[in-house]
């Protein structure tokens, strides 16, 4: 079968320029950086989700990996680290509400 697409050679070209596909190989790069920073992973769980649906309900521009992760932040009292300085306002309202 041959269309239009570069094909094979085109697709060593770019591995070889680019390096490869984005997400090939970086689990262990994931892990060794949240070891780096001491980080805690958190699993989502019912009660967490059900928190990140009532964020997403006051905070409408909120998208949802965004109110997951503040979500759970919240749930484990723990520090949310972003540079969205938006999610970092609402983090802290969130936490001054009672």
């Amino acid at each position: 079968m041959s269309g239009g697409g570069g094909g094979r050679p085109e697709r060593e070209r770019l591995r070889r320029d680019h390096g490869p596909p984005a997400g090939t190989g970086t689990d262990g790069t994931v892990d060794e950086f949240l070891d780096a920073i001491n980080a805690t992973v958190i699993a989502v769980d019912r009660p967490v989700a059900g928190l990140a649906a009532r964020l997403r309900g006051r905070y409408r521009s909120l998208r949802l990996p965004d109110a997951l992760s503040l979500a759970t932040a919240l749930a484990a009292d723990a520090e949310l680290v972003t540079v969205d300085s938006r999610l970092s306002r609402i983090e802290t309202r969130e936490k001054t509400l009672p």
